[in-house]
């Protein structure tokens, strides 16, 4: 007989599947020949796989490991099999992050915001979020980490705005999405009273260095009288024509808490001053009225008028805090309603407006006779 020989085929990898790149735990299977039947090792890039799903002498499946970098996969046969390494042609590429979303945009540090998106990797490994230059803190800041979705709790020290990132070792920093810090109030420092006018200091966090374009609202009114800015306390006046209701800061377009603020304003008697003793919510046309209440302010706002029986005051005499005196207009009807007062704001974000408690009356002149009954032109 002739003389036989044997030729000892090393371990070979002829392809990568499904693809060669994707995200950290992406399932691959690297197919090729003489990786024996005893299982050996393999890395991605140098990082070594630490678990195999499945290894055969023509395939091996494993999930590609966290932190690792892209580069080529290396295989080891077990050294039973005596077949040596193999190196795959192609290198495999760690996608880069990418986020199509979070949820909410806006929030306070300590809240709980969703990063949703791709390629972020089934585990966190060495992974990490960050909200402008702070990461998010590992690992209680963590709640949860897949491969399309992460969930973290904002970070102390938080910046007032700036962009929410996601970087893996291999595939590096993602796009950014916004996020701002939501403004939040924790008080108001009020005077003795709450006119309008009256200055009110806002204690709160995260309303910025400087006002920019932030604003502050009472009842929905827009304030136009600053006196400081900072990240902790805004000083302001309280606008002309706010009502009662809710103290909102809003900061690059994200609106705090509301604090409720009670606008002093009322109504408490009127008086017709044309005759002595003066009468209580009766006059005539004509006649001047005294309006006594709380709140009114010095001088009469250029946007505050008094309605008498549905017709606005034909002229004022007075105007202070506490005392208005008007002068009722021809045109009073004298169906008995409630005098109101109402003072707008200036830009017309809102107004404040107060009634009387009872109605008044518009007396009209009576004829009880006349002497002589006849005479000559």
């Amino acid at each position: 007989p002739g003389n036989s020989f044997h030729y000892n085929v090393g371990a070979s990898i002829t392809g990568i599947l499904p693809s060669t790149s994707g995200y950290y735990g992406k399932r691959v299977t690297v197919t090729g020949q003489n990786f024996g039947t005893v299982q050996g090792t393999a890395n991605v890039g140098g990082t070594a796989v630490a678990t195999f799903v499945d290894w055969q002498d023509t395939q091996i499946v494993f999930d590609i490991p966290s932190d690792c970098v892209s580069g080529k996969i290396t295989v080891g046969t077990a050294a039973a099999t005596g077949e040596g390494s193999a190196i795959s042609a192609d290198t495999f590429t760690i996608d880069t992050p990418v986020i199509t979303s979070i949820s909410p945009s806006s929030g306070l540090v300590g809240d709980v915001v969703t990063v949703n998106g791709s390629n972020f990797g089934t585990t966190k490994g060495n992974s990490k979020v960050s909200f402008g230059s702070v990461d998010v803190a590992d690992p209680a800041g963590y709640l949860n980490w897949s491969n399309s979705q992460i969930v973290v709790l904002v970070p102390d020290g938080t910046i007032q705005s700036g962009s929410v990132t996601v970087t893996t070792t291999g595939g590096g920093i993602s796009n950014g999405v916004a996020f701002t810090l939501k403004p939040y109030i924790t008080g108001l420092v009020i005077p003795g009273t709450q006119r309008m006018g009256d200055t009110v200091t806002i204690q709160g966090k995260n309303f910025g260095a400087s006002q920019g374009a932030s604003t502050v609202t009472f009842g929905g009114v827009n304030v136009t009288t600053y006196t400081s800015w900072a990240n902790d306390e805004i000083v302001v006046q309280v606008p002309v024509g706010a009502p009662d209701g809710s103290v909102i800061v809003t900061v690059n377009g994200v609106q705090s808490n509301g604090e409720y603020f009670d606008v002093t304003l009322d109504i408490t008697d009127i008086y017709s001053m044309h005759t002595a003793p003066a009468r209580q919510y009766r006059g005539m046309v004509g006649d001047i009225v005294q309006i006594r209440g709380d709140g009114f302010m010095d001088s009469q706002p250029a946007t505050a008028t008094v309605e008498i029986n549905g017709a606005p005051a034909a002229s004022y005499i007075t105007w202070t805090d506490d005392v208005i005196e008007a002068v009722i207009s021809p045109n009073a009807n004298i169906k008995q309603t409630k005098v109101k007062l109402t003072v707008a704001a200036g830009d017309g974000s809102g107004q404040h407006v107060v009634e009387s408690a009872n109605d008044f009356i518009i007396e009209v002149p009576a004829i009880a006779s006349i002497n002589p009954s006849s005479g000559y032109v």
